[in-house]
């Protein structure tokens, strides 16, 4: 079976336990990618640093991002 992956991009470990929880009560069976910053997140993506060997045509079917990962990387990047 080929599963859908979601990459949750989160720096909260509260909210990432909390996301986990609701897909298992969910009966969500999706992998689930777990990153911290928005450097990751565009690491993952783009098959870069540590994510080099990630089969790039497995790209996720879903991305969850906490906003304020998302507003440290524009500050960050500009």
């Amino acid at each position: 079976m080929n599963n859908k992956t979601i990459l949750l991009v989160e720096d909260n470990p509260s909210d990432i336990d909390l996301t986990k929880r609701a897909f298992s009560k969910g009966h969500i069976a999706n992998d689930l990618i777990v990153v911290e910053d928005g450097q990751d997140a565009l690491d993952y993506i783009f098959c870069n640093a540590k994510y080099a060997n990630r089969d790039i045509n497995q790209t996720p079917a879903l991305v969850l991002l906490d906003l304020q990962v998302a507003k440290k990387l524009m500050d960050w990047k500009y």
